[in-house]
C-alpha cells in the first residue's frame, strides 16, 4: 500500500534547483579533474560526496526538500564551491 508522494512546493523546487548548480560544477571538475590529472581525488570524491549525502538527507527528512537538514546541505556544498573557486582564483 504505496502513498503517493505529496506535490513539490515551490519552495521544494527552488531547493532542487540550488542542489543541481553544485552537482553538475562537481560533474564539470571531474572532467577537468580526470583530464588535467589535477585534484583528481577531491574531483572524484565531491559528486560521491554530494549522491551519498543527499540521498541519506531526503531520507531522513522524509523525501522532503525544503527541511531544513537537506537546506543546510545544500548551503555546505554552496560553500564548498566557492571555496573551490577561491582557490583557482588564488592559483591563476
Amino acid at each position: 500500500m504505496s502513498e503517493t508522494p505529496p506535490k513539490p512546493t515551490t519552495r521544494d523546487r527552488l531547493m532542487m534547483a540550488l542542489a543541481a548548480i553544485p552537482f553538475l560544477v562537481s560533474i564539470f571538475v571531474l572532467g577537468l579533474a580526470l583530464s588535467n590529472q589535477v585534484l583528481v581525488t577531491f574531483g572524484i570524491a565531491w559528486p560521491v560526496i554530494q549522491i551519498v549525502g543527499y540521498w541519506m538527507m531526503l531520507q531522513s527528512a522524509e523525501w522532503r526538500f525544503s527541511h531544513q537538514l537537506v537546506t543546510t546541505q545544500i548551503a555546505l556544498h554552496w560553500l564548498v564551491m566557492f571555496l573551490l573557486i577561491a582557490l583557482v582564483r588564488k592559483a591563476l
